[in-house]
C-alpha cells in the first residue's frame, strides 16, 4: 500500500514511501530443511498461479492493487492538461471541494472509467471507494500538484530556463546575481513591459496573447516537455496544447509566483478559498483571451493563415469556449 506524506503547494520537496512486507530475510530459513529426502516439485501451473497476484482477491491484494491504481491516475489526471479534442471531455483534476475528506478521491474516481467499474464491483458504490481511500488521494493529489507548480515556476521564473519570463523569483535563485528584487526577461523587456507589476497585469487580463514575446515564451515553454509526463511537441496552436482551465490554473501560479521573491502558499482554509476565487477569476480572462485573441496569436506564431490552419480549427473553435474550460 502507498503512504504519502503531504507538503504544501509548491513549497516543500514531495515525498513517497512504500509500505509492504518486510524484505528483512532471516539468513537461517535460507537453509534447505528437506536436505537428504527427495522433494516433489510442484506442478507448473499451480506454481504460477501461487506467483501470479492479479489472481488473488484476497481483500489484502484487492486494496494494494487499489491503491497503486488510484496513486496513478491521480498523476496522470493532475497533468492531463491538454484537451481532449475528441469524444467526451473529462472534467479537470485540479481543485475539489474541502469540506469533506472524501471528495477529491470521489472527484478523481467518477473521472476515470476503470476505478468507477472497481467501486461498484468492490465497494458497492463510488462514494465508499471514495471514503476508503479518502486522505490517500487527497494527500497524493496535493503533493502531485505542488510538483506541477514547481515545474512551471521552473519553466517560466529561473534563469536557468531559456522560456523564462522573470528571474530572481524563486527562493532557491534568490541573491544569485545579488539582485534584491525580481528581474525581468531581456525579451520581455524588450516587448514593451517595464516591470514586474506590468507583467502581472498582463498575466492577469484577457490580452496576454496581445504580447507576441510572452505568448511565445508561454507556448514554447509547454510544448519543450519540461513538464511532468510531458513530451517535446512540434509547434502547435495553443489551444491545442492546454485546456482553458489549466491555462488557468498556470497563469494564475506565474501571478502569484512574482508577488514577491520566494512566494510561498499559505495553508490556511481561508487562503484555499480565495486561491479557488482567483482560479475562476482567471478562468474567464482566459477564456476570453481564447475568444478574441489566440487564433491570431497563434497562426502569428506559427507562420500561417487561418486558411492553412483550417483543420485545427475545425477540432476546438477559438470562438466556441466550452462554459466548464474543459
Amino acid at each position: 500500500m502507498i503512504k504519502e506524506t503531504q507538503h504544501d503547494d509548491g513549497n516543500e520537496d514531495v515525498t513517497a514511501e512504500v509500505v509492504g512486507i518486510s524484505e528483512d530475510i532471516d539468513p537461517r530459513s535460507t537453509r534447505k530443511s528437506a536436505a537428504g529426502r527427495k522433494v516433489k516439485s510442484q506442478s507448473p501451473a499451480l506454481s504460477s498461479m501461487s506467483r501470479d497476484s492479479s489472481l488473488d482477491n484476497s481483500p489484502s491484494n484487492r486494496f494494494e492493487k487499489d491503491s497503486v491504481l488510484l496513486v496513478t491516475r491521480c498523476i496522470e489526471a493532475l497533468n492531463a492538461i491538454a484537451p481532449v479534442m475528441n469524444g467526451p471531455k473529462p472534467t479537470p483534476f485540479m481543485y475539489w471541494p474541502r469540506h469533506k475528506d472524501y471528495l477529491c478521491a470521489m472527484a478523481l474516481i467518477k473521472r476515470c472509467p476503470d476505478l468507477k467499474e472497481i467501486a461498484e464491483k468492490y465497494y458497492t458504490s463510488i462514494t465508499l471507494m471514495a471514503k476508503k481511500w479518502a486522505n490517500l488521494v487527497k494527500t497524493k493529489a496535493n503533493n502531485e500538484r505542488a510538483v506541477q507548480i514547481r515545474y512551471l515556476k521552473m519553466i517560466w521564473l529561473s534563469k536557468r530556463s531559456q522560456f523564462h519570463m522573470a528571474y530572481n523569483a524563486l527562493e532557491a535563485e534568490i541573491g544569485v546575481d545579488d539582485a534584491r528584487e525580481i528581474i525581468l526577461a531581456p525579451a520581455v523587456t524588450a516587448s514593451g513591459i517595464s516591470s514586474v507589476s506590468e507583467l502581472r497585469d498582463l498575466l492577469k487580463s484577457p490580452a496576454m496573447y496581445k504580447n507576441e514575446v510572452v505568448f511565445n515564451l508561454f507556448c514554447l515553454g509547454l510544448e519543450s516537455g519540461m513538464l511532468k509526463l510531458a513530451r517535446p511537441l512540434s509547434p502547435m496552436r495553443l489551444q491545442r496544447l492546454i485546456t482553458v482551465a489549466h491555462e488557468a490554473h498556470f497563469r494564475l501560479e506565474l501571478w502569484l509566483a512574482l508577488m514577491k521573491q520566494g512566494f510561498r502558499h499559505k495553508t490556511t482554509a481561508a487562503w484555499n478559498e480565495k486561491r479557488k476565487e482567483y482560479w475562476d477569476e482567471f478562468c474567464k480572462l482566459v477564456a476570453a483571451d481564447r475568444k478574441e485573441n489566440e487564433e491570431t496569436a497563434s497562426l502569428n506564431r506559427l507562420g500561417l493563415n487561418a486558411h492553412q490552419n483550417a483543420d485545427a480549427s475545425d477540432d476546438e473553435g477559438a470562438g466556441d469556449i466550452d462554459p466548464e474550460y474543459f
